[in-house]
C-alpha cells in the first residue's frame, strides 16, 4: 500500500488550486445543518457518500474552515499511482483485489486513528456511485476498524449532493450526520447504517427545498 506523505509545500499549493476550482466549478457550497463540535480528546473517522471525484475535496474543504485537523484519505491504490503527489497532502491506498493489502491499509487506518490530530475519510459504501437516496449495501470495513480498534474514536457521517438549480454551475449541499462514539458502533452497526441513509434523504430533501444555514462561498 502507499501511505500518506503530508508536506506542507503541497498543503500551500493544494489549498490555493482546490479552492480556485471549487469556486470556479459551483456556485454555492451550502451547509443545510449545524455543523458539530468534534471531541478534542479523540481522532474522528468522517464517513461520507461517494458521488463524485469531487467528494475528498468537499472534505478537505470542510476541514479547513471548521475542524483543522490533520487530514487522511483512503483512496483506490490504482487511482492514487495516477495522481500521487496526493498523498502528500494525505491519501493513502487500498488494493480491494488484494487480501493483504487491504490488511495492511485498515491496519494503517486503525493506527491513524490512535492520535487525537488526526481526521480520517473512510467511504463505507466502498465504491464511488451515482447519488441515490437508496444506497448500496455497505462493506463492513468500517465495522472491522470499530471491532479491531481498543481505543475508541469519533464517528461523524456526511451526506453530500451536487444539485443544479437556476445558474449554470452546480451547487454543492452538505449535511452532517450525529457525532457518534466508535465503541457503540460495535454492536449498532446497524443503527449507523440507518443514519447514513437518512443523512442522503436529509440532504436530498434539502437540496430540494433549497434549504441550508450557510453558504461558505459567501
Amino acid at each position: 500500500m502507499i501511505k500518506a506523505d503530508h508536506k506542507n509545500w503541497a498543503h500551500i499549493i493544494f489549498k490555493i488550486y482546490i479552492d480556485r476550482i471549487l469556486k470556479k466549478s459551483f456556485s454555492h457550497f451550502f451547509i443545510v445543518n449545524q455543523v458539530p463540535v468534534l471531541p478534542a480528546d479523540k481522532a474522528v473517522l468522517i464517513s461520507p457518500n461517494h458521488i463524485s471525484w469531487w467528494d475528498g475535496f468537499f472534505i478537505d474543504y470542510l476541514n479547513r474552515n471548521f475542524f483543522k485537523r490533520n487530514a487522511f484519505v483512503m483512496m483506490l491504490e490504482e487511482q492514487l499511482k495516477k495522481n500521487l503527489i496526493l498523498n502528500k497532502i494525505g491519501a493513502y491506498s487500498i488494493d480491494p483485489g488484494n487480501i493483504k493489502d487491504i490488511k495492511e491499509s485498515l491496519s494503517y487506518t486503525k493506527d491513524l486513528l490512535l492520535n487525537r490530530r488526526n481526521l480520517v475519510v473512510f467511504y463505507p459504501e466502498g465504491i464511488l456511485r451515482p447519488f441515490d437516496i437508496n444506497p448500496a449495501q455497505l462493506k463492513n470495513g468500517l465495522l472491522k476498524i470499530v471491532k479491531d480498534q481498543h481505543s475508541s474514536f469519533a464517528v461523524l457521517p456526511v451526506a453530500f449532493k451536487i444539485s443544479f438549480y437556476n445558474e449554470r454551475l452546480p451547487e454543492i449541499y452538505a449535511y452532517f450526520g450525529p457525532v457518534t462514539d466508535s465503541a457503540g458502533l460495535k454492536n449498532n452497526y446497524d443503527d449507523y447504517k440507518g443514519m447514513f441513509i437518512d443523512n442522503i434523504k436529509s440532504v436530498h430533501n434539502a437540496s430540494l427545498k433549497r434549504s441550508y444555514i450557510k453558504d461558505l462561498f459567501k
